[in-house]
């Protein structure tokens, strides 16, 4: 008699185990993913430092890491970029750099709403991405492996008011496999 109760108290306390082991992984990953979190925010203030050292003007609004539990989210609200040589300049409303919490060596980039370019010749582009616009990079070993941009649909006009539209738009980049410093497209 006193067999079968150990029994139960046995059967009893596997679910508050299991209920512990669970809460334990999901209290050390997000303790994970707060400290990425912060370290992902402090490299990009250290990446904007490094840039405003070498001359060019990087500006923003605000700067902010979201995206738990499964996406480290930095987005940058009103960036400015500007670089002294070459001379351009790119403005826009937002600029989000989404990586999983997984793959940090697999970046994508969103820049939705209005974007403003001006290139080295002083021509200026407005353009508006669409919803599905993303640009990705790859990294492996500290480089860049890959560079790829999907746009569906991009809308915008050049500085002397001539309007385009793109569709479709697909561009990829990679090194060639015998010369790493030569692209193909």
């Amino acid at each position: 008699m006193n067999d079968s109760g150990a029994s139960k108290s046995g059967c009893f306390s596997l679910p508050f185990i299991m209920f512990g082991v669970v809460g334990l992984v999901a209290a050390l990953y997000s303790a994970y993913w707060v400290w990425m979190s912060g370290e992902i925010r402090k490299g990009a203030v250290d990446w904007v430092e490094a840039q405003r050292n070498w001359g060019s003007t990087v500006e923003y609004s605000d700067l902010s890491v979201s995206g738990y539990p499964f996406r480290f989210v930095l987005q940058a609200d009103d960036p400015v970029m500007q670089n002294v040589l070459p001379q351009t300049r790119w403005e826009g409303e937002t600029l989000q750099l989404i990586a999983q919490s997984w793959n940090l060596n697999h970046i994508l980039i969103r820049i939705p709403g209005e974007n403003d370019v001006r290139l080295p010749d002083r021509q200026e582009v407005t353009f508006y991405p669409g919803d599905k616009t993303i640009g990705s990079l790859v990294f492996k070993d500290g480089r860049l492996k890959r560079l790829g941009l999907e746009a569906p649909e991009l809308n915008g006009e050049f500085g002397t008011g001539e309007a385009f539209e793109l569709a479709g738009l697909s561009l990829g980049l990679a090194p060639m496999p015998d010369t790493a410093t030569d692209l193909k497209l």
